[in-house]
């Protein structure tokens, strides 16, 4: 055998998908450096907020770009909680398809 898997042809010509963007949201240094070194090993691409007021800010700029956003609860500024709960106000209002919080 060549070593090409016929069903899918050769794996050097196949395009690499796009990295997906999370909307990282934590306050603390060594948490978010954690995170996204293992979200970036993964493949995926980050932007981190460091609390609720800018995540929410971006999410509402870049809703579209987000597949998740990953966020802390406890946070100066604005909370995780009070945060989620703008997000989907914004997404209601706006008639936006809802991007998955954890």
């Amino acid at each position: 055998s060549s070593g090409i898997n016929a069903e899918y042809g050769d794996p050097s010509k196949q395009k690499r998908k796009a990295p997906q963007l999370i909307l990282l949201v934590e306050d603390n240094p060594v948490n978010a450096k954690i995170a996204t070194a293992v979200l970036r090993r993964h493949h995926f691409e980050v932007d981190l907020s460091v609390n609720g007021q800018l995540a929410l800010e971006r999410a509402k700029a870049n809703h579209d770009e987000y597949m998740l956003i990953l966020m802390d609860i406890h946070m100066p500024v604005m909370d995780g909680l009070t945060c989620a709960k703008y997000i989907r106000t914004f997404e209601e209002e706006h008639k936006l398809e809802q991007i998955p919080i954890i």
